[in-house]
């Protein structure tokens, strides 16, 4: 299956989506298809995250960086807009309203971002929302029953309110099996992915059970196949020169190969998906 990827890369301080055709010793060898910015700017861009957007039609990416959102059309010509996110930001979703919602460690806040305006070639949120959330790592919203669940060192779950004073009501609060979550994602099966220090684990949203699915410790990103049902892991690679944070590689953990991306410094890793449990209706590669 020709499938792509989009990384997070902080070794070229880019957002890369890019193809796993491979040579020899699984290693990635296209150039990559598309990138955010373009150099030389945004020359202290330091992405945490991205995701792919399917709303009306429309493709965008939605970006996190330590300090700012963005959001950047990728099949349309528009203005890019932009949050300022509390320090630390580690992921961000968006809501159908077209409001964004940032997640931070460092800061211990979600942030809500509304009311946007135009200045030059780019939109800016004016307002925000602040709410307390300690160790913030991942946000996730689930749009058949507009809910935000949001990850840190508990899962949270709240109903998102829209309007021109939108908000996010408290519904439940979860305890993990360890206070360490680093990340969250929807899967195909209408359940949530997120990692821990310890491991990966699905969270079934019917029962409200915990499942381990994978021992592997300190997983950055994880990602199951909506069209294979394969699921992709980033773990951080010890080599010279990488934070411990960071990877070359990108695991197949369904079939245990492992791809390399020569020279990047992956924080997360996405499968270039259509997302039907927060925005997509069906699923489709570009």
């Amino acid at each position: 299956m020709n499938r792509f990827f989009l990384g997070a890369d902080q070794g070229r301080k880019r957002i890369i989506l890019f193809k796993d055709e491979i040579r020899k010793d699984n290693i990635l060898i296209k150039p990559s298809k598309w990138g955010f910015p373009k150099p030389p700017e945004f020359l202290k861009f330091q992405p945490t995250d991205a995701k792919r957007v399917d709303m009306r039609g429309r493709i965008s990416v939605i970006i996190a960086t330590s300090h700012e959102v963005y959001e950047v059309p990728f099949n349309y010509k528009d203005k890019i807009t932009v949050g300022i996110a509390v320090k630390g930001c580690h992921s961000v979703e968006k809501l159908p309203d077209g409001n964004l919602i940032s997640i931070s460690s460092k800061g211990n806040r979600i942030r809500l971002h509304y009311d946007k305006y135009a200045k030059g070639s780019y939109y800016f949120f004016n307002k925000y929302i602040d709410y307390n959330f300690s160790f913030g790592h991942g946000v996730v919203y689930q749009k058949n029953k507009n809910v935000v669940w949001a990850l840190g060192n508990k899962l949270l779950k709240f109903l998102y309110l829209s309007g021109p004073l939108p908000s996010l009501e408290l519904i439940d609060t979860y305890t993990l099996p360890n206070r360490s979550g680093h990340d969250l994602f929807p899967m195909g099966d209408g359940n949530l992915l997120f990692t821990l220090n310890s491991g990966v684990y699905k969270f079934n949203i019917s029962d409200q059970r915990i499942h381990q699915i994978s021992d592997i410790r300190s997983v950055k990103s994880a990602v199951k196949s909506f069209q294979s049902g394969e699921l992709f892991l980033s773990a951080p690679n010890f080599k010279l020169g990488y934070r411990r944070w960071q990877t070359n590689t990108i695991t197949n953990h369904t079939i245990n190969t492992t791809l390399i991306k020569e020279k990047s410094k992956f924080y997360k890793v996405r499968l270039w998906e259509k997302n039907e449990f927060s925005y997509g209706s069906s699923n489709q590669f570009v």
